[in-house]
């Protein structure tokens, strides 16, 4: 009798002793949480999001160099350059080498509005001996005029003729000027015009809306 209140005794502690642990161990869990979660929300928060023009040009370096380099978005010319740690000024694009890992250049889009910035990073990138490329704001980049402009940093052959007149192009920033549809980008293959770029709305035949591409949009 006394071994069999004996027994369940040692199995009811047993119980609850385990009943203790697995609640300590679920609080913390819980109690860590939160914390994760929010720490995530705060580096989403303070990294600056992508416009439709900067990932534009995002697409278009990673067509042009994205075989040999990094290119990351958004961040400060302290992380950057150690000569401007307390620099919190965010940096367009940055080229990190797959081999070393190093800042090879810097791709920078011109905001007249902070031009006085501009002048700043014109001044570390040099001094760090970070070459730097101001390329201004457009709708869309053509991928021959991108590898001309990184041509030092790159390694890749010659792309072919096809891959040279590729542009691309945020279908956002090109719309019909007649119905609105969004308009894709397309050779000419006849005509007096055979060879050319132009713009033509996705909804043809219905809408015959037409416009030759250039590169001053």
């Amino acid at each position: 009798m006394h071994n069999q209140i004996f027994i369940i005794v040692m199995i009811v502690l047993l119980i609850a002793v385990a009943f203790v642990v697995f609640k300590r161990l679920l609080g913390d869990v819980d109690a860590g949480q939160p914390e994760h979660v929010d720490q995530r929300t705060a580096l989403d928060l303070e990294t600056p999001k992508l416009s439709a023009v900067e990932q534009c040009c995002l697409q278009t370096l990673q067509q042009v160099a994205g075989a040999e380099y990094y290119i990351r978005h958004k961040l400060t010319l302290g992380e950057i350059c150690p000569s401007a740690k307390n620099s919190q000024q965010h940096v367009d694009f940055s080229l990190y080498g797959k081999k070393d890992s190093n800042v090879h250049c810097v791709v920078q889009l011109q905001n007249p509005a902070t031009r006085h910035e501009g002048d700043a990073l014109v001044e570390t990138l040099e001094q760090a001996g970070i070459a730097l490329y101001l390329l201004p704001r457009k709708s869309s980049y053509s991928i021959l005029k991108m590898r001309e402009t990184l041509q030092e940093h790159l390694k890749k052959p010659t792309p072919s003729s096809n891959e040279m007149i590729s542009t691309i192009s945020m279908q956002s920033f090109r719309s019909c000027p007649q119905c609105q549809s969004q308009m894709k980008l397309k050779r000419s293959t006849s005509g007096s015009y055979k060879g050319a770029l132009f713009w033509v709305c996705a909804a043809y035949p219905d809408c015959d809306g037409v416009e030759l591409y250039t590169d001053k949009r």
